[in-house]
């Protein structure tokens, strides 16, 4: 609908953005119980985690696009839960003119790279803390 109504002249490059919070209904818990990733300490000096701010960038099976992942935790408004922020975005730069299929072509790439990292990152037990939305 963007391009048929701004019809722009040139696109450089195209983001794609889903922002996911997920609501742990627990405040002391291993992140890997609900992430497939993990941070590791040596150290036994603490025994919590306050919070966390944790970002990689990926390349995905379609070459030309980046996805970047951050996972930040986020104050809970109810006491006893934990709140995080799951952001995934998937950019695409072009170096050449392209058309409405082409541009239709790499979002419906982004979308599917933005999926396989969503359903890569979160465990069954995250699974379980959402509702099915008909």
């Amino acid at each position: 609908k963007y391009v048929d109504l701004a019809k722009p002249q040139n696109t450089e490059r195209i983001g794609l953005r889903y922002i996911n919070k997920i609501t742990i209904p627990e405040e002391a818990f291993s992140l890997d119980d609900y992430f497939n990733f993990s941070l590791r300490f040596s150290d036994d000096s603490f025994s919590t985690i306050a919070g966390i701010s944790f970002k990689v960038q990926l390349i995905p099976k379609n070459l030309s696009h980046q996805l970047f992942v951050t996972l930040n935790s986020a104050k809970s408004p109810e006491e006893g839960e934990s709140e995080f922020l799951l952001d995934i975005y998937d950019t695409f730069i072009f170096h050449r003119e392209v058309d409405k299929q082409f541009i239709l072509n790499v979002l419906d790439e982004a979308h599917e790279n933005i999926e396989n990292v969503f359903e890569g990152v979160i465990t069954d037990k995250s699974r379980n803390l959402f509702e099915v939305v008909k």
